[in-house]
């Protein structure tokens, strides 16, 4: 996933927050493409988030992978 198509993913999770009143919000990252990001662009992904939506987000992954570092 592009920065641009993860900032407007956030962009949307933040609106929906906000117009559901949520207190809390989960995101399930699934399949192995997630993990091709890299720990560089997972981490900007969680920044970004951390400071758009005004909740907190629990983040969970599955994946039939051996070694996630």
């Amino acid at each position: 996933m592009e920065p641009l198509v993860y900032r407007q993913l956030i962009d949307r999770i933040a609106e929906q927050v906000e117009e559901y009143r949520l207190t809390k919000f989960s995101l399930l990252f699934h399949g192995g493409e997630p993990t091709l990001w890299g720990t560089g662009r997972f981490s900007d992904f969680v920044e970004m988030a951390r400071q758009k939506v005004p909740c907190p987000i629990t983040y969970s992954m599955t994946t039939n992978g051996v070694l996630v570092d």
